[in-house]
């Protein structure tokens, strides 16, 4: 099996696939450093599998490519996080703050749908800005932003460091 995956901490466990396949079957592990390039891979026929991003996925299938979702590649890889001290307790607490995101990427449609799902309109009653994921935690220490969605490991920093909370997976 050709297996595609990034380099982050939530998407190492393709690096552990051999463990489970029976003996006379080798997984080769390749590591991207984006999940377009493994997408792109997996079309071209150099991969088997790939832990590329739901968006991906999801413009795949709207562009009629073969791709087909499984399986999540890793649980509680992406976090809502807070001030943790701040005021804000429950998603609708969000109304009216500035939180941090990256366009275009997987953690915008979750954070999108958290949102809305808790009756708070992305465009109208929170103000989204573009915060890269490495600069979320000192952005919501300095008090630029009240929340961001990113994945890991900048949840868990953002809370052993002292200045986050998680207030939603």
């Amino acid at each position: 099996l050709r297996v595609g995956t990034w380099k982050t901490p939530q998407t190492i466990q393709p690096f552990f696939y051999e463990r489970f396949v029976p003996e006379n079957q080798k997984v080769t592990v390749y590591s991207f450093t984006n999940p377009a390039d493994q997408k792109t891979a997996l079309l071209a026929g150099s991969l088997d599998m790939c832990g590329t991003t739901l968006a991906h996925a999801i413009h795949s299938a709207s562009l009629g490519q073969p791709v087909v979702v499984v399986a999540a590649l890793c649980n509680k890889c992406s976090a809502l996080v807070v001030r943790k001290e701040g005021p804000i307790h429950v998603i609708k607490d969000l109304k009216g703050k500035r939180i941090g995101y990256v366009p275009g990427t997987m953690h915008e449609i979750l954070l999108r749908e958290t949102l809305t799902q808790n009756g708070l309109s992305p465009e109208k009653e929170v103000q989204l800005m573009r915060v890269d994921f490495f600069d979320m935690g000192t952005a919501l220490a300095g008090g630029d932003i009240d929340a961001f969605l990113s994945g890991e490991p900048f949840p868990t920093i953002a809370v052993h460091q002292g200045y986050g909370r998680i207030l939603s997976y």
